[in-house]
């Protein structure tokens, strides 16, 4: 068995991913796992299923971001497209995963000089507070994350930050 999209929606035919507890206690919920430690990552390869494809994941991310900040340049506005618009929510939405995944630190490079303050704009919107962090707080959403990362950050993030150097370069 492999896995390339690490997206995995849990429902109750499904058994919960090993060693996360998240997944074991709430079996029709749906956790993103985009990304995991090698312990996590090696705990899976124990059962026989393989784990591939994360530099071509972190190669369309980073290409993907450095399209938005150029857009950003190129804006007339705050926004992506000036005002505020449905490509923005669809951002707000993307970068919450980011956050989830422990790569948001992506977002302050020096290489996408745009992305870290829109990212703070975003957030600063009363939407993304109803939208996302009210429906994602700590006992219904985080402690997956906290099971999958603990308190560190993403294990991919040096690597993501080596693809947006080399991309940009």
């Amino acid at each position: 068995m492999r896995i390339v999209d690490l997206s995995l929606p849990i429902n109750s035919r499904m058994t919960g991913l090993p060693g996360i507890q998240a997944y074991l206690d709430n079996p029709t919920r749906c956790f993103p796992l985009s990304v995991m430690s090698e312990a996590q990552a090696a705990m899976l390869r124990r059962r026989g299923i393989e784990i591939e494809g994360m530099a071509m994941v972190l190669e369309k991310l980073c290409q993907g971001l450095i399209r938005l900040d150029r857009q950003l340049e190129k804006s007339v506005g705050p926004w992506l497209l000036g005002d505020f618009t449905l490509p923005d929510i669809t951002m707000m939405a993307c970068f919450h995963r980011l956050e989830d995944g422990r790569l948001d630190d992506i977002l302050q490079e020096s290489l996408v000089p745009r992305l870290g303050s829109y990212w703070e704009r975003l957030q600063a919107r009363p939407s993304y507070r109803t939208a996302i962090t009210d429906m994602h707080d700590e006992e219904n959403f985080r402690t997956a994350i906290v099971d999958v990362f603990g308190d560190g950050k993403s294990p991919q993030l040096d690597d993501a930050r080596e693809t947006l150097k080399r991309l940009s370069g």
